[in-house]
């Protein structure tokens, strides 16, 4: 696998002008599968040809790796546990102050610690059980013998079965478990930033540094203008909504309404920061349903929205290959799944209103 780089696109050129001139990226750094398992991180780096046509590759060992504390994220295998609702519903029940997520958080990372704790661990553990019952069946070829080698067989596809949905989760592709794994830690060692250039035009490597640059472009970025508007101009403007269309804009949603629009979207889709997704949100309905209910309503009442809704996660997608700088990185919102909802009912409703508001 190609590790990338930074600079130059091109390391060789043959110095000709016009039509005659040729660009060729001839070196790369090529890595295993192994090499992602190894805890350290590469970066190569083109440096400047003169006075040579070819640029020297500089290569960044490092082991700045991803290793802050993962955030906390809803995973598709708890959904298949009987017990989980039973979790989820004596949790939910306990009187708290703020958001119940919170505490709901807590309670399923205990339980998933007890139930399913280290599945990597368990599949070696599962293996030796498998070799162990296999000896013992050699040994004595007993029906006993033969019932504990198949005990141990299905308990370990249980468990493999467990780490595939892992790893398909987080790779969010579709191939065989050996195949996730890769796919996601290529994902994380790529996702790492090394090093960019700021305002000025020059690399920055420490994390201090990067995350200076980041806060100072997106901040500038996005930053508020501060223009007045014309309040005059809108006595201009033509009343083109009735009266009924405003009711129907701002009419609260009953929980009969709310329902289907949870169901309706994408259950898989990436979670916010509270780590919640939509499939959690419809398996466990008849629990939360009520609250989350409330909590959509009292939008359309005028309540001002909670941190804990209106919170999201910024992500950096790349444009391109290989990125030098901030504004060839495009920036992605996760929100909240109830923040989601809300946008649905919204777009829903001025869906019907939009053909009289923007000329064809």
């Amino acid at each position: 696998m190609d590790i990338g780089f930074s600079g130059d696109q091109f390391i060789w050129c043959n110095n000709r002008n016009g039509m005659a001139g040729i660009w060729k990226r001839l070196d790369r750094i090529l890595v295993n599968e192994g090499w992602y398992d190894a805890g350290i991180s590469l970066s190569v780096s083109h440096l400047t040809r003169d006075p040579s046509d070819h640029a020297p590759l500089l290569i960044f060992v490092s082991t700045r790796l991803d290793n802050k504390p993962r955030p906390f994220r809803f995973l598709n295998i708890w959904a298949e546990c009987d017990d989980f609702l039973a979790v989820v519903r004596e949790s939910w029940g306990q009187p708290c102050f703020g958001s119940p997520m919170h505490i709901l958080r807590r309670a399923i990372q205990v339980w998933n610690k007890k139930v399913f704790g280290d599945i990597f661990q368990a599949i070696k553990q599962k293996e030796e059980e498998i070799r162990l019952a296999e000896v013992h069946m050699e040994e004595f070829d007993s029906e006993e013998a033969q019932a504990n080698l198949h005990h141990a067989q299905a308990q370990l596809r249980a468990t493999l079965r467990v780490e595939e949905l892992f790893w398909k989760q987080k790779a969010r592709v579709r191939w065989n478990t050996k195949f996730f794994n890769i796919a996601v830690k290529q994902w994380r060692v790529q996702s790492i930033i090394h090093r960019i250039k700021n305002e000025r035009r020059e690399w920055v490597e420490s994390e201090e540094a990067i995350g200076a640059e980041v806060v100072r472009f997106f901040e500038q970025l996005f930053r508020d203008p501060q223009s007045t508007p014309a309040l005059d101009l809108f006595q201009h403007l033509p009343r083109l909504l009735t009266n009924g269309d405003n009711e129907a804009l701002e009419q609260v949603p009953s929980s009969e309404k709310i329902r289907p629009v949870v169901f309706e979207m994408d259950r898989d889709s990436a979670a916010g920061l509270d780590g919640y997704m939509g499939r959690f949100f419809s398996m466990a309905w008849p629990i939360v349903g009520d609250d989350v209910s409330r909590a959509i309503c009292s939008f359309f009442y005028g309540a001002d929205l909670p941190r804990a809704i209106t919170a999201t996660s910024i992500v950096l997608i790349p444009k391109i290959a290989h990125p030098q700088n901030f504004s060839q990185f495009r920036p992605i919102s996760l929100c909240n799944f109830v923040n989601k909802v809300l946008s649905r009912i919204l777009a829903d409703r001025l869906a019907t209103v939009l053909s009289r508001l923007i000329s064809p």
